[in-house]
């Protein structure tokens, strides 16, 4: 599923007028009004509207210059209000950092698209034309610096003219808008992640969330790369150690295995049917950590040599309280 941020950088006070701006933001304002994939999947950071649109007036300021109650209504709304925002559901715990012409974006739009497909999400940039820097090429090469690893560079494909973002758009797979969907998704997205029948069940009564949704996709990509990282006798590499390194140690892992206290308080709980072989029951006490809202992921752990997927018998809020 593809999501796009609306990229702050490429508003540098470069509009001769705040009319210059705005009539571009109508046009913006139409393509999320008639399409509900942009209306839900388009992105922007909460602080858009201080961006400078020309040399002394920010986004607040050029629109109620307009004195145009209906453009100023929509707007506000969207950008104090509705979202969605980049930073909703972001791991907090995430410390890298992103620069793209020597600009910090770290906390903008265009820093969380390349945050997001460094964890395998479809995430693209809208930006202004005019900028200083230029943000009309794609794509936009974002310099990341991870915490504990070397400079890299993140390619992110950009628009910034409305009529070639709504072609995308149209092209582009619909949100999910039940659970049932979402995890049909997921299940047909990641093949070395086996979702067991029953997780829809468990899900079905909890109103259907996006975060988690997304959330979801980022931690079985994770779990599907570490399957795919090993050599065909099932042994471990490198990307493979890699991998447990970042996600699976240290106090701001991805996955843990719960507590001893909690293994023995929840151990029935803790306790599911191997999704393919019923007559086998299996402990999953590691899981991967949703934290708004608190779900959890429970899958099988370690794997064995011999093992060629991961079992997900759980997706559902916190167990173990």
């Amino acid at each position: 599923m593809t999501e796009w941020h609306i990229n702050d950088l490429s508003l540098s006070g470069q509009f001769r007028a705040s009319a210059d701006f705005c009539n571009v933001l109508r046009e913006l304002l139409k393509l999320r009004a008639r399409n509900e994939t942009i209306r839900t999947q388009l992105y922007c950071s909460r602080q858009l509207a201080t961006r400078l649109v020309t040399h002394n007036l920010d986004v607040r300021s050029a629109i109620l210059q307009q004195a145009d109650k209906g453009l100023t209504a929509q707007v506000l709304a969207w950008l104090n209000k509705a979202g969605p925002f980049s930073d909703d559901g972001r791991d907090v715990d995430d410390l890298s950092k992103f620069t793209f012409a020597g600009h910090d974006v770290t906390d903008q739009g265009l820093g969380e698209a390349a945050r997001r497909r460094e964890r395998e999400v479809d995430a693209q940039t809208f930006s202004f034309d005019g900028a200083t820097p230029s943000c009309s090429t794609t794509p936009l090469a974002v310099d990341q610096q991870p915490a504990s690893e070397a400079l890299q560079t993140v390619l992110v494909p950009n628009f910034w003219d409305i009529a070639t973002l709504e072609q995308a758009v149209q092209s582009a797979l619909a949100p999910p808008r039940n659970w049932d969907d979402a995890v049909a998704r997921l299940r047909a997205d990641f093949d070395k992640v086996i979702i067991a029948e029953w997780v829809e069940d468990v899900l079905r009564p909890h109103p259907f969330n996006m975060n988690v949704y997304n959330r979801s996709r980022e931690l079985l990509g994770v779990l599907q790369k570490f399957v795919e990282s090993h050599t065909p006798d099932g042994l471990r590499t490198t990307e493979s150690q890699k991998i447990i390194a970042l996600h699976f140690s240290g106090q701001k892992a991805w996955f843990s295995d719960s507590s001893e206290t909690e293994k023995n308080d929840f151990k029935d709980k803790l306790t599911f049917r191997d999704p393919l072989r019923d007559d086998i029951k299996i402990f999953c006490a590691w899981h991967g950590k949703i934290k708004t809202p608190q779900y959890r992921i429970h899958f099988e752990w370690p794997l064995q040599q011999t093992d060629r997927v991961v079992k997900v018998v759980y997706i559902g809020p916190k167990l173990t309280k």
